[in-house]
C-alpha cells in the first residue's frame, strides 16, 4: 500500500513527558480535559510547525512551569492509540519523552497538580489503563514502540509493547523503520513513517 493510502484515520500528534530521578518521578494530577482525575506525565498537542522537542518543553512549561532544555530531554518511543467508536476511526500518535536535570520544583497549574512518586508506589490504578504496560519502560531509560486499541475511554481491546535496542529513529519528526506485531494484525513501519497499514 502507498503511503498516501495509509493516511485515512484521522491522526492527532502529542508529545508525553516524565521527569524522574533514580528512584522517584514525577506525575501529575489532571484537572481537566482529557484524563481528568487521573495521573499521567506532562504532555499535549503538537502545533502547527512546532517540533516534538519544542512542543515537550512548552507543555511542560505550561502545566507545571518547569523549564527543561532540548539537550536535557530523552527521546524514547512512541505509543499510538487507536480508537474506532461510533464509526469513526482516530488515532493519537504519542512521543514518549523523560528527563532527570530539573533543578526548579514544580507548581500546580490550572491543569495539573503534581506529585512526586517512588517508583513502587506509582498509582496505575489511577492512570490510563495502558500505562501500566509500558511506563516501566520509561522509568529505566528503555526505547519503546507500543500500540493501543481503546473500545470507549478505559477498555483496552488490543495492545502489544515493543522494547527496542535503540532509539527509534525520527524523520523530521515522524517514527519509521520499525515493525510491530499485534495479536491479530501485523503493522510496518517502513518509509511510509508512522501510518499504519491494516492487513
Amino acid at each position: 500500500m502507498a503511503c498516501n493510502q495509509l493516511k485515512t484515520m484521522n491522526e492527532t500528534y502529542y508529545t508525553l513527558i516524565f521527569i524522574k530521578d533514580s528512584s522517584k518521578i514525577l506525575l501529575g494530577f489532571k484537572k481537566r480535559g482529557l484524563g481528568k482525575n487521573t495521573w499521567n506525565g506532562y504532555g499535549g498537542k503538537l502545533q502547527e510547525n512546532e517540533d516534538i522537542f519544542d512542543c515537550a518543553i512548552r507543555e511542560l512549561k505550561e502545566e507545571s512551569n518547569l523549564n527543561i532544555k532540548k539537550d536535557k530531554l530523552n527521546y524514547l518511543g512512541v505509543v499510538i492509540y487507536d480508537d474506532n467508536r461510533n464509526m469513526i476511526n482516530h488515532r493519537r500518535i504519542v512521543y514518549i519523552f523523560n528527563a532527570s536535570s530539573i533543578d526548579d520544583e514544580p507548581v500546580e497549574t490550572e491543569e495539573m497538580r503534581p506529585q512526586w512518586f517512588n517508583f513502587q508506589n506509582i498509582p496505575y490504578d489511577n492512570m490510563w489503563p495502558d500505562s501500566k504496560f509500558w511506563l516501566p519502560l520509561v522509568l529505566k531509560d528503555g526505547w519503546l514502540i507500543a500500540r493501543f486499541t481503546y473500545k470507549g475511554d478505559y477498555e483496552i481491546v488490543d495492545y502489544v509493547v515493543k522494547e527496542l535496542h535503540e532509539a527509534p529513529s525520527l524523520t523530521n519528526g515522524i517514527q519509521d523503520y520499525m515493525s510491530i506485531k499485534s495479536s491479530q494484525e501485523d503493522y510496518e513501519y517502513k518509509d511510509c513513517a508512522i501510518y499504519v497499514e491494516n492487513v
